[in-house]
């Protein structure tokens, strides 16, 4: 009969196993466990002793009031073999391992993280230290350096320190997270730690955490156009309705899912006060004659969620609500948004008119609202703080009572978008909003910097509990060179943030209209980092794993915001995350292969401009390189590839009329001969296939070689 050994100390416990050679590591609070396989001794990388040699093992407890010990030898039959012992130590603290008499032999182990639904959890790493990457995952994802599996709906994480061996990597086959150990060479023993980390990001951020609901239709963040940048106090109707009919047309089959009208539809030009009647109550008859439902309607007869914007805690002018019910007033404050302020704690507000102002929103169909004037709201409040209903409430509880009851009035069937750049505005809406602006206008190449570090600060939030808004992507020439409009799409593609286009779409040059497809859909993207990234103030690297079922590879990008061509040398395994080894790099705005060495990669970037590139490390059969369709090369649209009975095939969701091309390495021991769909041209080295998609969907495609 199998025997089992225990020990314990508060939440934390280990069970050994003797028959299974196994260990258990468990925190009972959290619903931890680590199931732990002892693999055996090594040397130089290659196994001597399994643990399946040892004849016998024995088990022996000790520890102290404080401490609980299990200490599992092993013994072979062979007296020079090594004395093989593993001391297990529990504390309030965690659990800590370590290998003892082993001489010059490493002690490994392998096993599974268990913590909660797969779909939660991601691979990161937990320490505090700097980095100057903006680091994320395209599905479970990891990377070297990654000591901990995090879960995204309870801000908690299970950890591993000190081992430098340690390997983490999700195993497909069980859905869980995967992971490896070992101690170092020469009998030196690690004492190897695992914990669970409560509150990371609510302690961090100072807030209640909450965990993002994923609320309305959206499947993806947000994208489409956004009135406001694109056409300023000329939106109307027509405009309106122009670029509506252009994103359906050109744009829809590529991702693009949402449509939003913005604060012009109360406001003419900057102004505190309007003296027409127009407010929030009252929409801008000549702008939009037939009313802002029929242009939801319109929205929705092209197949986009339609959005609205609204200031509700301030007015243009004097409502007929606020002569009939003074008592809603905060006070008259002259502000960019409108000089009247609404007392959000009054009784006439919460139950009269915001209730107003939400249900015509409803009314009128809209699926999302983008909240604004939140910063002033909150600032208002604390200089007229005597004036409210209830000064005895702080201006957050104020706040967030008001939130709530939006999002009551609302539902939760609507998609929210906080709209303020301050931290207030953005962390205290955290659990009603579903995203966040976190910047200013961005219509400069310079608010564009300026917003970059705001996405380092915000960004560890992302998708976890709220989504992160950059502010929309401007690309006309009027504010945008071909560099800078490749660099603010891929500011947004590569980190996974809704993408809001702030162009005349009929206007946009082609080419530029082209950049925003390479960005459809936006891929849900989740950060790979705990503690916000630092910046060189000359650039800005990203680093995007990916990982599928069927292929893993590493998306970087390098984005110079200086006025001069950078070089910079980009080592695989401490600034991008990959082990050292040969790989193929694809420039994709370049549509280029390019040389690497076996541990870094060198760039060099003009002006304003990012590098993107694909790194896919290399296999001794033919493979993928890069593909055309979206900035991610292959992430947004691949959905099968497998390489058997020397065929490569893969499918892809595709678009009508927009050509594709797949780029794939061919070892020395291949030739291409043919392909299924599509064009093949090929050489003793690369083949590449192009083909023209007739109809929106999925395409399958078999490309033949002969093995030499």
């Amino acid at each position: 009969m199998d025997k089992k050994y225990y020990a314990s100390f508060k939440h934390y416990m280990v069970i050994f196993d003797e028959g299974s050679n196994t260990l258990d590591l468990i925190n009972e609070k959290h619903g931890a466990r680590v199931e732990l396989h002892f693999d055996g001794l090594y040397h130089r990388g290659e196994c001597v002793y399994s643990y399946e040699d040892f004849e016998s093992v024995s088990v022996s407890r000790g520890g102290s009031d404080l401490v609980r010990e299990l200490v599992i030898a092993y013994r072979h039959k062979d007296a020079n073999a090594p004395k093989a012992e593993v001391c297990v130590r529990v504390d309030s603290r965690g659990i800590t391992l370590v290998s003892r008499e082993t001489d010059h032999y490493e002690f490994r182990a392998s096993g599974h993280i268990c913590l909660g639904e797969w779909e939660d959890l991601i691979s990161l790493s937990s320490r505090e230290d700097s980095d100057t990457a903006l680091r994320s995952a395209i599905g479970p994802a990891s990377s070297l350096g990654d000591n901990a599996i995090y879960d995204k709906k309870r801000d908690i994480a299970l950890c591993i320190d000190n081992c430098l061996g340690l390997k983490i990597a999700f195993d497909w086959k069980a859905m869980q997270y995967g992971f490896a150990i070992k101690t170092k060479t020469e009998g030196v023993a690690e004492y190897i730690r695992f914990y669970v980390k409560e509150g990371l990001l609510s302690k961090r951020y100072d807030f209640d955490y909450v965990p993002l609901k994923k609320r309305g239709k959206f499947d993806t963040p947000p994208a489409g156009f956004m009135t406001w940048y694109a056409l300023k106090f000329a939106a109307c109707e027509e405009s309106v309705l122009r670029n509506i009919n252009f994103q359906r047309d050109h744009l829809k089959d590529f991702g693009a899912n949402t449509f939003w009208v913005d604060w012009e539809w109360c406001h003419r030009r900057y102004e505190r006060e309007r003296d027409d009647g127009v407010n929030n109550l009252v929409p801008d008859s000549e702008k939009y004659p037939r009313g802002l439902g029929f242009i939801s309607e319109k929205i929705k007869e092209a197949g986009f969620l339609s959005a609205l914007w609204v200031g509700a805690t301030n007015d243009i002018s004097m409502s007929d609500f606020e002569v009939e019910h003074p008592e809603v007033s905060l006070a008259h404050n002259e502000t960019w948004s409108g000089l009247y302020y609404y007392d959000i704690t009054s009784d006439a507000y919460l139950n009269g008119y915001l209730p107003k102002v939400m249900g015509q929103i409803r009314s009128w169909g809209y699926d999302a609202v983008k909240f604004d004037t939140l910063p002033n709201c909150i600032m208002a409040h604390e200089a007229f703080h005597g004036n409210m209903a209830h000064p005895e409430q702080t201006t957050f509880t104020a706040y967030r009572n008001m939130l709530a009851r939006t999002r009551e009035l609302l539902g939760e069937d609507t998609f929210m978008l906080g709209c303020g750049g301050s931290q207030g505005a953005a962390v205290w809406g955290i659990g009603y909003f579903d995203a966040t602006r976190i910047g200013p206008d961005l219509f400069t190449w310079d608010k564009f910097c300026e917003t970059l570090g705001k996405v380092r600060d915000f960004y560890p939030l992302h998708n976890r509990a709220i989504m992160i808004d950059a502010d929309n992507v401007v690309l006309r020439d009027e504010y945008s060179t071909e560099a800078e409009a490749r660099s603010r799409l891929a500011a947004i593609a590569l980190t996974g943030l809704p993408l809001t286009f702030g162009d005349d779409l009929p206007s946009l040059p082609a080419s530029r209209v082209d950049i925003l497809k390479r960005g459809l859909p936006v891929p849900d993207s989740t950060p790979t980092q705990l503690s916000p990234p630092i910046s060189d103030g000359v650039s800005q690297l990203y680093v995007t794993k990916v990982e599928r079922e069927f292929e893993s590879y590493t998306l970087i990008g390098l984005l110079n915001m200086s006025d001069k061509p950078i070089r910079r040398k980009l080592c695989f395994v401490s600034d991008i995350g990959i082990e050292a080894g040969e790989y193929y790099a694809y420039s994709f705005f370049e549509d280029r292969e390019i040389a690497v060495g076996e541990d870094s990669i060198a760039l060099c970037v003009e002006p304003h401009d990012t590098a993107v590139i694909a790194l896919r490390k290399k296999k001794n059969i033919p493979q993928i390189i890069s593909t055309s369709r979206h900035i991610t090369s292959g992430a947004a649209e691949l959905l099968s590839l497998d390489f058997a009975d020397d065929r490569l095939t893969f499918s892809a969701r595709l678009v009508k009329d927009d050509e594709y091309r797949v780029r794939v390495a061919v070892p020395d021991s291949y030739r291409a001969v043919s392909a299924s769909l599509g064009k093949l041209s090929a050489d003793s080295k690369r083949a590449t296939l192009t083909f023209m998609p007739s109809a929106t969907g999925e395409y399958k495609f078999d490309i033949s070689f002969d093995k030499i």
